[in-house]
């Protein structure tokens, strides 16, 4: 069996997927003649109903969603917050960052957004220069922690309230060192609705990237082979990732899995010569699973039309142009994530924080997509629910 990470990440990091997913899918048996089940090397009927079974549920009408807040403290009007982007020129940052303004502005507060160019290092400018400008927020969307670390010691000596979303704390990438965030975004939904409560972004995040795999599991019948690709930047990716990867090994003993970790950097110098490479290595390969639109949208999609080749390819968390090629049959599912909305959720947390009072549930789920089923003629996936509109009518009629 090949399932295994290339390049840059250590076996050792391997990371196991939640418990939740291995509830519900039955438990599987192992791959690779590990025992624990049938060594048949084959995908029984049972564990392929239970993949059946979570990828239904997450195709349902709401999937894992529900509503956000539908009340708010009264918004300090005049706070100043700043928005620290992973990369304006690229649309995983800049869309989420967007509806940061569009949050800050619907509680009257003053923004003010750094481009860190898709260098993470370089967002301890950003924050020190809100340190200098006496901030009262700082918004981090998916700069993890060990990249910024002395920056945020700084801003949290000063007192400025510190949110993110789509990130990881220090003593969540590197055990034993201190956490500095007041806040990251939780959610609400994971595989299933069996499981009460608000779920951290890396239990989320095990989650989101269990159901690529399942959704690949399942159109292939359980013989996928398949490469996921992984930046080498964020660290909740790698986690993602991973989840994937061992979702193909708990419950298909006939898949292949292979994780490919490419350079950040490439999303703007362009994936398809990268792509095309991997495949030239990899003759019998028939799925390809980028771990977020913007991967697709930068090349694979090219890189896979390209070889010629006859390839399964998941669409992400629904941005318009993954969408879009979902919509013109060159990606297949994608599984729902607002990232817009975990900038409402976090300056909504930042608000309640700044009141005193403690975040509430987010709504925050999953639901997949594909070209039949919940999605819009046009534009990006949209969640169940319109957050936007619900938050800003709780802002408004803030209490207090």
């Amino acid at each position: 069996m090949r399932h295994k990470v290339r390049a840059l990440i250590p076996l050792s990091a391997v990371l196991l997927l939640s418990g939740l997913v291995l509830a519900a899918c039955g438990g599987g048996s192992k791959s690779g003649g590990e025992g624990g089940g049938s060594d048949s090397g084959s995908t029984g009927a049972a564990q392929l109903a239970a993949v059946n079974k979570i990828v239904k549920g997450l195709f349902t009408k709401e999937g894992t969603f529900s509503s956000p807040p539908t009340t708010a403290p009264k918004p300090k009007a005049g706070t100043n917050v700043w928005l620290i982007s992973c990369g304006q020129s690229i649309s995983i940052c800049s869309h989420p960052i967007g509806a940061a303004e569009e949050a800050a502005a619907s509680l009257g507060w003053n923004s003010t957004t750094f481009d860190d160019k898709g260098e993470p290092a370089k967002a301890s400018e950003g924050i020190r220069s809100a340190i200098a400008d006496h901030a009262d927020v700082i918004y981090d969307f998916y700069i993890d922690c060990r990249y910024i670390q002395g920056a945020l010691k700084q801003a949290k000596a000063a007192g400025i309230l510190l949110v993110g979303a789509d990130v990881t704390d220090c003593g969540e990438s590197n055990a034993g060192s201190e956490n500095l965030f007041d806040y990251i975004t939780t959610y609400s939904g994971n595989l299933t609705k069996a499981k009460k409560g608000e779920e951290s972004y890396l239990d989320h995040i095990r989650a989101w990237g269990a159901s690529l795999a399942l959704w690949s599991i399942q159109e292939t019948e359980g013989h996928a082979d398949a490469l996921i690709y992984q930046d080498n930047v964020g660290y909740g990716d790698r986690v993602l990732a991973h989840a994937t990867l061992e979702a193909y090994e708990k419950y298909c003993p006939e898949c292949e899995a292979e994780i490919i970790v490419f350079p950040y950097s490439a999303l703007e110098t362009g994936m398809q010569e990268r792509v095309r490479q991997d495949l030239l290595k990899n003759p019998k390969v028939n799925v390809l699973n980028p771990t977020y639109d913007t991967i697709a949208i930068a090349g694979l999609v090219a890189g896979a039309e390209a070889s010629g080749r006859d390839l399964l390819i998941n669409s992400g968390e629904g941005d318009e142009a993954g969408v879009n090629l979902t919509r013109e049959g060159k990606l297949g599912a994608g599984s729902g994530w607002s990232l817009e909305w975990d900038s409402w959720a976090a300056l909504d947390a930042a608000n309640r924080l700044m009141n005193g009072e403690e975040p509430q549930p987010t709504g925050m789920g999953l639901q997949m997509f594909d070209k039949e089923r919940n999605l819009g003629p046009s534009g990006p996936w949209n969640p169940p629910y319109d957050y936007a509109a619900i938050y800003k009518k709780a802002f408004e009629g803030g209490e207090g």
